[in-house]
């Protein structure tokens, strides 16, 4: 009865390696969904296999913002938000999460909800170069140019060759500019009456 019973436990365990050698991991359904997302164009996988990543580990915020971002370029903005607002009550004070939310308001053209992100994210990460340019850009949305060009001016010190930083500062003094004056001409040639 020992020989038995010592075989089926053989057996049993060495089915268990098995199964547990063929389970993916939360970490390969997440590389694999970025595979289908950013290879593929298929966001439609990329969805699923984040969502398979994330039964298996729930407070895995890194595929929560990818998965926000996919539902977002998927045009399902509201599964998106809310998504990174859950990665967010998870991990409040998540620097990429504050990015995400934020980067997917401005696009949305919702810039007073983006600000209020950034401010948000700013007071747990001040420091933070992208938050503060998001900052600046929803500010110039806002036409609220005088903050903005005070933000992107303080970028620009601390890094002045910053292309995006120089970007938005030629956008702002243009869209600030209360007397613009404009020469253009047209050159119409024709060879035939």
């Amino acid at each position: 009865m020992n020989k038995k019973y010592f075989i089926l436990l053989v057996l049993n365990f060495l089915v268990l390696i098995k199964v547990s050698a063929q389970t993916i991991s939360s970490d390969e359904y997440f590389q694999m969904a970025r595979k289908a997302a950013f290879e593929n164009n298929n966001y439609r996988d990329a969805i699923q296999l984040s969502k398979q990543a994330l039964k298996q580990s729930p407070g895995y915020t890194d595929i929560e913002l990818f998965l926000g971002r996919v539902y977002y370029w998927s045009g399902y903005k509201d599964s998106s938000i809310l998504t990174l607002n859950s990665a967010l009550e998870k991990n409040p004070t998540y620097l990429d999460a504050f990015v995400a939310i934020t980067d997917i308001e401005y696009f949305s053209e919702h810039y007073s909800y983006a600000l209020n992100y950034a401010e948000q994210g700013l007071t747990y990460n001040p420091a933070s170069k992208e938050l503060l340019l998001l900052k600046a850009k929803c500010l110039t949305s806002l036409n609220r140019y005088k903050q903005a060009w005070l933000i992107t001016d303080s970028l620009l010190q601390a890094d002045p060759k910053n292309e995006a930083f120089r970007t938005l500062a030629a956008r702002i003094k243009d869209y600030s500019s209360k007397n613009k004056l404009g020469i253009s001409y047209d050159y119409t040639y024709f060879n035939k009456q």
